[in-house]
């Protein structure tokens, strides 16, 4: 195992997370979500989201310790998108019980409203993603281009699926723009997952994946849980469902300081 989550104990806080997340998925529908709700659906969460929190910060500071400094601005960074993620999340816990604050149409609208933090959070791990795949890859305009054009074909076609008519135009812009930037998540998540096929580095992989699975969480949301049942939503089954995948995609996602640094190595080595 890579020494640094060997030393930061990696294994036994997301065997943590996940046991925290099935536990809400097992417990946490019909009569004990309500009778136990505060525990379920608030507390539990919190819990989950400041051990990723602290994971993270933990990581971050070990990979400082070793990594060069042409890296310390990106590594500082993964720790600052997570943060925002975060801020998301207590947003969709909802602690307030409000509905319907924005749009008629769909009622659990809190989730248009927590885009602003994980777009934020996701747009800037983006953006340290391509200025990976450019220094260790190599990425061109060309392949980029591409790579953009094939995110907007699998959220255009995702997003209509889901569409809603007479939703209000903010919940349409963020929605709409929120599905095109998880598409480049995980279009970008992939060509890492096949620029890596040369180096082989586990990390790297882990982490395209952590990528790939944002995605798909989110597109739970928003199949299930946003738009689903006529804007009802599927409540709390795909929350729990959502639960389970963001929580392995954040837990993946930790990797990519260390992914920084052993990439960046081994390409040196190399050249």
């Amino acid at each position: 195992m890579e020494p640094i989550l060997a030393k930061q104990h990696y294994k036994l806080h997301v065997l943590s997370l996940l046991g925290i997340a099935f536990i809400m998925a097992i417990f946490g529908n019909g009569a004990l979500w309500h009778s136990h709700q505060a525990l379920l659906q608030w507390w539990l969460p919190a819990v989950s989201v400041l051990l990723l929190l602290h994971l993270g910060w933990r990581i971050r500071q070990a990979s400082l310790s070793v990594g060069t400094t042409a890296l310390y601005l990106d590594i500082k960074l993964c720790w600052v998108a997570l943060l925002l993620c975060s801020g998301g999340d207590l947003i969709n816990v909802n602690p307030l019980q409000i509905y319907h604050r924005q749009d008629t149409v769909i009622k659990h609208d809190y989730l248009i409203d927590s885009i602003w933090l994980f777009a934020s959070g996701y747009g800037l791990l983006l953006w340290l993603l391509v200025r990976m795949l450019k220094r260790e890859f190599s990425l061109t305009i060309t392949q980029t281009t591409l790579l953009i054009v094939v995110a907007a074909v699998l959220s255009s076609l995702s997003y209509y699926q889901l569409y809603l008519p007479n939703i209000s135009l903010y919940s349409l812009l963020l929605s709409a723009g929120y599905s095109f930037l998880v598409a480049l998540l995980a279009v970008f998540g992939g060509w890492l997952a096949v620029q890596n096929l040369r180096l082989g580095l586990r990390l790297n992989y882990a982490v395209a994946l952590g990528f790939i699975l944002a995605m798909v969480a989110d597109a739970i949301i928003g199949q299930f849980w946003l738009f689903a049942n006529n804007g009802e939503g599927y409540f709390p089954i795909a929350r729990h469902v959502n639960w389970i995948i963001y929580i392995s995609s954040q837990a993946l996602l930790l990797l990519f300081p260390i992914a920084l640094i052993r990439t960046h190595t081994m390409n040196q080595h190399l050249r």
